[in-house]
């Protein structure tokens, strides 16, 4: 497994812990609110157990928080060292959508300079010698 994706692992799992904690803490509220005990003695138990469930459900939802924090943390420093990288080996281009037409073999060759002309040119566009004719 990639260092990449560990990370990312730690992160959904603390979101799930989240998520788990905060449902505890919400579960133990509504059972509490709903029960009727017949006596008091049930009662304080009840209550003692709403407050175990409520205390377990944030812990779990602060430990969730804390490893949220950590995948988001490290994936932020990924993506900044990824962005560095990026800006080291200068500006991305646009990939160009005019196709390169390849360029068509010289007719003729400049006797003065070498250059490559076509049986329309009346001149050399390179070095402006005049071109003889046949």
């Amino acid at each position: 497994m990639k260092p990449e994706k560990a990370v990312n692992v730690v992160g959904k799992v603390g979101v799930v812990l989240t998520f788990v904690g905060f449902l505890a803490v919400g579960s133990a509220a509504l059972y509490g609110a709903n029960a009727s005990p017949a006596s008091n003695q049930d009662a304080v138990q009840v209550a003692k157990n709403v407050g175990m469930a409520q205390g377990f459900g944030w812990i779990v939802a602060g430990v969730g928080l804390a490893m949220s924090f950590q995948g988001l943390s490290t994936d932020l420093q990924d993506s900044n060292t990824l962005g560095s990288e990026h800006l080291r080996a200068g500006p991305v281009s646009a990939p160009s959508k005019v196709r390169e037409v390849p360029k068509a073999k010289p007719e003729f060759v400049c006797s003065d300079c070498g250059g490559d002309i076509s049986a329309e040119d009346t001149a050399c566009p390179h070095c402006g010698a005049p071109i003889e004719g046949e």
